[in-house]
């Protein structure tokens, strides 16, 4: 199955002249994620960044045609990242997010979910996905 869409992938690149070029790199993952899932995906459900797809609602990021699936904490702090891309979300914030809840909860609960997280996305090729700004908080280069 993979390979029929290498060879679609592949003919869609290279049948186009260049100045629609541009603009299919910009869709590509989008198209190759619809073609890959079918209606599993929306795109108002989704967020992407460099060619990395979130699906939150199945808590599951696709990347180079890989699913990666995400704990619930996991998707949740890549979802708010993303939502604010090229903003520093503050560590309060995404505790706020994460636990819902007015009871103390240690932020070194945080830093092992955002550290776990990054080891996922170095695995599937995504080095410096997310960025940590010293004392302020995370964030998502736009």
């Amino acid at each position: 199955l993979l390979e029929k869409y290498r060879c679609v992938d592949r003919t869609l690149f290279s049948s186009f002249g260049h100045e629609w070029l541009g603009l299919l790199k910009e869709q590509y993952p989008h198209l190759r994620t619809g073609l890959l899932y079918g209606d599993r995906l929306t795109p108002e459900a989704t967020l992407e960044h460099q060619g990395a797809v979130l699906d939150p609602a199945a808590a599951v990021l696709v990347y180079e045609g890989r699913r990666l699936p995400l704990t619930k904490n996991e998707c949740r702090i890549l979802q708010t990242l993303l939502e604010q891309k090229g903003k520093v979300v503050g560590r309060d914030a995404l505790m706020e997010r994460l636990w819902e809840t007015d009871s103390y909860v240690d932020e070194n609960a945080l830093t092992v979910n955002v550290a776990r997280l990054r080891r996922k996305l170095e695995g599937a090729g995504l080095p410096g996905f997310i960025t940590t700004k010293k004392g302020m908080g995370y964030l998502i280069d736009s």
